[in-house]
């Protein structure tokens, strides 16, 4: 694994509009794979592309189903889950700071 390729990695993380902290998750699959294309380590790791609005219509109906299976709990406890069922397709979609900030204004 070459430093410079760090470097092209951020550059295509750009170029495609996906989130830098992506990279995060990449690197292992770019440190086993040296030589592998950027792309084909997207789809090793099954990411799929989102749009932020796909990612947050899904955040009522997870509401009602948490409601529905733990009844009345505390906002945080509603916000930790919601946040742990989007996490996944969010990662490198969209700020995850900000879809936990979307989360708590549809919890108001």
């Amino acid at each position: 694994f070459k430093p410079r390729k760090m470097y092209h990695l951020f550059a295509f993380l750009q170029q495609e509009k996906l989130d830098p902290r992506l990279a995060y998750e990449m690197l292992p699959i770019l440190i086993e794979h040296p030589r592998i294309e950027f792309e084909s380590a997207l789809t090793i790791m099954k990411f799929k592309r989102l749009d932020a609005d796909d990612i947050t219509g899904k955040i009522p109906y997870l509401k009602q189903k948490f409601i529905a299976y733990k009844g009345k709990e505390s906002a945080k406890h509603l916000h930790n889950w919601i946040m742990g069922q989007l996490r996944k397709p969010a990662t490198g979609n969209m700020n995850l700071t900000l879809l936990a900030n979307t989360i708590k204004e549809t919890q108001a």
